[in-house]
């Protein structure tokens, strides 16, 4: 038998109409007893809501979707995750979690739900490689509000400081006494963090009246390895750099410092990158500046509950500051 609001009057005591209150989150319109009595009821008849009748009472859905790329165009940490579910759970919200292609967006009928109809009270936006103008476009038609993570925009976004990361990396190295500090990008990722890490490390070395030096080296992708040739050249150089800043994590690098060049980490080079978590390789904790994912999960929902209540179409995006985590490759340089 199907558990009804009657049931439970009848159990209780009360009226419908106070039932449906209580069991409808309007309980506090009523006393503790009869909330106490009316919830005591329900579970021992094993009463479950309607949670799509009752959104429909609400305007509410009690769920917010996170919108994820295929592999390769999105990325969910641990402590992204994490700040994301803290933050919706203390508001009682539901998370549900949905992927996209670019191939799926061009087709009507493949379309996600989240994307075609209202469903749920918001979307957070975790497509951040190579975004889909048609995601984007689909997005912004909606009435659901939606805010965009690690993804730099005017409005509705939140991210890391790269740009100050990698200024404040680049000091952190020049404090301990490094002149000569190269800057080595590996990776072929196409996002906003790549030009403002660089562009921060930049204007640190010429505001300190150094000049930078910056490589790319796509090996991780073509096969290659860091005996390439100008690479070679760069680390045998009689004033080769005494720190090295990567802008991926640098495992490959620390291997070849120590099978290829002979260099010991930190005494003969520092290595340091970026990173929401400290990585190890080779027995060391490698320094980097930490990415505060945690903090934009939990701001991501926040901004969201924001434009929820506020009714805005559009809030300015915020960015969040990184903290230096030294590790056990960063260390004064020894010539």
């Amino acid at each position: 038998m199907t558990v009804a609001l009657k049931h439970i009057a009848r159990g209780s005591g009360y009226s419908i109409s106070t039932v449906s209150a209580i069991l409808g989150g309007r309980a506090n319109l009523h006393s503790k007893t009869a909330q106490l009595r009316v919830m005591e009821i329900a579970e021992k008849l094993g009463y479950q809501a309607n949670s799509g009748a009752r959104a429909m009472r609400r305007g509410s859905f009690g769920a917010v979707a996170l919108v994820m790329g295929p592999e390769g165009h999105t990325y969910l940490p641990q402590d992204l995750l994490a700040g994301i579910e803290d933050t919706l759970a203390r508001e009682g919200l539901n998370l549900i979690i949905v992927r996209v292609s670019e191939e799926n967006l061009q087709s009507p009928e493949k379309i996600p739900h989240v994307l075609r109809e209202r469903m749920v009270d918001g979307l957070l936006i975790n497509y951040i490689i190579k975004v889909p103008p048609r995601l984007t476009e689909l997005v912004n038609q909606r009435s659901c509000p939606a805010v965009w993570i690690n993804d730099k925009q005017d409005h509705d976004s939140v991210y890391p400081d790269d740009f100050r990361a990698g200024m404040e990396l680049t000091q952190a190295l020049l404090d301990i006494g490094h002149r000569r500090i190269g800057y080595i990008d590996f990776s072929e990722t196409v996002h906003y963090s790549r030009n403002e890490r660089m562009r921060g490390y930049s204007e640190c070395m010429l505001a300190a009246g150094l000049e930078p030096e910056v490589s790319f080296y796509p090996v991780m992708r073509s096969g290659s390895s860091f005996g390439d040739q100008a690479f070679r050249n760069w680390m045998t150089f009689p004033r080769r750099p005494t720190a090295l800043i990567s802008y991926y994590p640098p495992t490959a690098l620390l291997y070849a410092a120590k099978t290829e060049y002979g260099l010991e980490v930190p005494r003969d080079l520092s290595v340091v990158s970026f990173s929401d978590r400290p990585d190890r390789s080779l027995g060391l904790e490698i320094g980097c500046m930490l990415l505060p994912e945690y903090e934009i999960g939990v701001n991501a929902v926040q901004m969201l509950l924001g434009k929820l209540a506020a009714g805005k179409t559009k809030m300015i995006s915020k960015s969040f500051p990184c903290k230096f985590y030294p590790g056990d490759t960063c260390g004064a340089p020894s010539c």
